[in-house]
């Protein structure tokens, strides 16, 4: 084969291989715009916005990639919020509560009992705390949202404000809660204390304890205003009483329920003021109570 010849084939090889990787090129990129192509065209994500309502704030913005604000939390105008300390983190994306408990004179309230419950009552409630020396409390972990928040310390004569047959003042606090955001400054009031009823129930033929007593306490006035609590074994009951007008009813299987009235004599030897068929006492009142409940028969 001449020379000639030889250069003419090579010449001609290069220039095929040169059109098939043109032609290789063309096709990669063409499917790689195909392919590309779908996103491109895709509608931009929808923005959800939470509109502050009157007496709100919105805060904790979060905004997509185009820097719009995609999603916000409105919260209680003036409420205090801090980022979580890294130390303070026991849960990632929960909020913190801080605040304190105090009584109607403003003094902290030492190991006052502090509920947490979702707005509506059949959400329940999540685990409370207690309060310190100085009245403070903290919730660590809690998962963004609304909540309310009140006290109650029993043995110091402070009742749970959820009773309104009490009515003296006591604070619920609704608190919204931010993920990774502390609420702070939250102040609840437990108002006065109360007076405080004890004594025991007995059966009126044999002066023996009647056990387990059922005991109602009701306001004047308010049929729906009432606190059912239960007596012990041995007859002995300990109950916070309202520093309002109210009435007391018990009862126990086989026996006449019992209403305070103005002829029973217990009643009247217990000291206590009348207004008509209620019981009155005074903030931080003590009284003792003998009731004998007849047999029914």
């Amino acid at each position: 084969m001449s020379k000639r010849l030889i250069a003419t084939l090579l010449i001609t090889i290069a220039a095929l291989t040169t059109v098939a990787l043109a032609a290789i090129s063309g096709f990669r990129a063409t499917t790689q715009t195909e392919s590309v192509a779908p996103e491109t065209r895709t509608r931009p994500r929808s923005v959800r916005q939470e509109v502050a309502h009157p007496g709100t704030e919105a805060v904790g913005e979060v905004h997509n990639a185009e820097g719009q604000i995609e999603q916000t939390k409105s919260v209680p105008v003036g409420t205090q919020l801090r980022p979580v300390r890294p130390e303070e983190q026991s849960w990632p994306g929960n909020g913190m509560i801080e605040g304190y408990v105090h009584n109607a004179e403003g003094q902290p309230v030492a190991g006052a009992s502090v509920f947490i419950r979702w707005p509506y009552p059949k959400m329940g409630m999540l685990p409370g705390t207690r309060t310190d020396e100085q009245g403070k409390f903290l919730f660590s972990s809690v998962p963004p949202g609304t909540y309310f928040i009140g006290a109650d310390n029993e043995e110091q004569g402070y009742p749970s404000p959820e009773f309104a047959v009490y009515g003296r003042g006591a604070t619920v606090q609704q608190v919204s809660v931010v993920a990774e955001q502390v609420t702070s400054g939250v102040t609840i009031d437990v108002g006065s204390k109360v007076a405080r009823l004890f004594g025991r129930v007995v059966d009126g033929a044999t002066s023996k304890a009647v056990k387990n007593p059922s005991i109602i306490l009701r306001r004047e006035g308010g049929a729906n205003y009432f606190y059912r609590t239960g007596g012990r074994a041995d007859g002995t009951f300990k109950i916070l009483a309202p520093s309002v007008p109210f009435t007391i009813e018990v009862s126990a299987p086989g026996y006449k329920s019992w209403h305070y009235k103005k002829a029973n004599s217990s009643a009247r030897e217990s000291g206590l003021d009348k207004h008509g068929d209620t019981l009155h006492m005074t903030s931080s009142e003590t009284e003792e109570l003998t009731i004998a409940l007849n047999p029914d028969k």
